[in-house]
């Protein structure tokens, strides 16, 4: 069992599939990975495409929340085609597909996730095998069924102690320790407050410069008790609804520049904490916020590794395609120090044929 947990494996390409809680839109990385001799697992993000979602497609993915059953089949089945549409219009192709799947409910302590995605009609279109749902398992394990990416920061990205994506929600991971956890949400709320002036994002952070930070609410967002629970721990929307919202809609009459620059340096404070006087490789939409990263920077100690355009827009594509491939070749791909699990696991199902990938 251990030579088959080390053995070489030649060079395989994956594609990885990735839309995050912003609903920005799809990204679409290709990659290729291989285990040498020594057993190290070596990954190459090869292309990336990012393709935002059609106005209706995105409308139907935000009400999923509320959405009856019969649309929640529906809409998966619907998405999962205009993501099969997306992949071939690339002409990229590979071995495996890492299918994650738009999160819609996110309660782990509940005993359940669910990602909205169609392996069948992904592969069925492709003719790809498909490789989806990467944490139910882990969830049922006891875990938080995140994050997923450490596993990619760890074996892909060794000389960051630290790594960061500032997504819909932020999220780091230990290195030397494996732990990781969601520190805060970051664009969900940064790009639900440039929403209310009719901009999609605060571009560069230039209306959070211009705003005066809120002592009030910097407090009142402070004092949240998810920030003083131990890790593993994890966030999805409804907590943000549920917790978040609230806290900054007492400060509605405020301008929305003030919002902004007292809640991207809440979220700066936060993420600059977790990653203390260590090596940091930030990637995700929040690290293209001018001034979110300079309050990132700020804190004493930490350094900021260099990342390319595509990484810091595309590792997370990138690391469902290195899931996919690990679960392919039944390596552990959800680690329990990070989620909480009871033990590491090998997540994700398949759709398709996967002899020839595996001979």
């Amino acid at each position: 069992m251990e030579a088959a947990q080390t053995a070489p494996i030649p060079p395989q390409t994956a594609i990885g599939l990735m839309s995050g809680t912003s609903l920005d839109g799809l990204d679409i990385a290709r990659s290729r990975f291989e285990r040498t001799e020594t057993g190290r697992i070596r990954g190459e993000l090869l292309n990336f495409e990012s393709v935002p979602f059609p106005d209706d497609l995105a409308a139907r993915l935000r009400a999923l929340y509320t959405a009856d059953a019969r649309e929640w089949a529906a809409c998966a089945a619907d998405f999962s085609t205009w993501c099969a549409e997306a992949v071939l219009a690339t002409g990229f192709t590979a071995d495996v597909i890492g299918f994650h799947g738009q999160t819609t409910f996110h309660e782990p302590a509940s005993g359940f996730t669910a990602q909205l995605a169609s392996g069948a009609h992904l592969h069925a279109l492709t003719g790809i095998p498909v490789v989806c749902d990467f944490r139910s398992l882990d969830v049922a394990l006891g875990g938080q069924g995140a994050p997923l990416v450490p596993v990619t920061d760890a074996l892909l990205f060794p000389e960051a102690e630290v790594a960061v994506n500032l997504g819909g929600i932020a999220n780091l991971s230990e290195r030397d320790s494996r732990r990781a956890w969601d520190i805060a949400p970051c664009n969900l709320l940064l790009n639900g407050l440039a929403a209310r002036v009719g901009e999609a994002f605060d571009r560069g952070g230039e209306r959070a410069t211009r705003g005066r930070v809120i002592p009030e609410l910097a407090a009142a967002l402070a004092g949240l008790s998810y920030h003083g629970k131990p890790a593993p721990k994890s966030l999805g929307r409804e907590d943000v609804d549920a917790h978040w919202w609230p806290v900054i809609h007492r400060f509605d009459d405020r301008p929305v520049d003030d919002l902004l620059a007292t809640v991207t340096a809440d979220v700066a404070r936060h993420v600059g904490a977790a990653i203390g006087p260590r090596a940091a490789l930030i990637t995700g939409g929040g690290a293209w916020n001018a001034q979110l990263m300079a309050c990132i920077a700020e804190s004493p100690g930490l350094r900021l590794l260099p990342a390319s355009r595509e990484i810091i827009d595309g590792k997370e594509a990138h690391s469902f395609a290195l899931l996919a491939w690990m679960r392919l070749h039944g390596l552990p791909n959800t680690w329990a120090s990070v989620t909480g699990a009871l033990r590491d696991s090998c997540g994700g199902c398949i759709y398709g044929d996967v002899g020839q990938v595996l001979a």
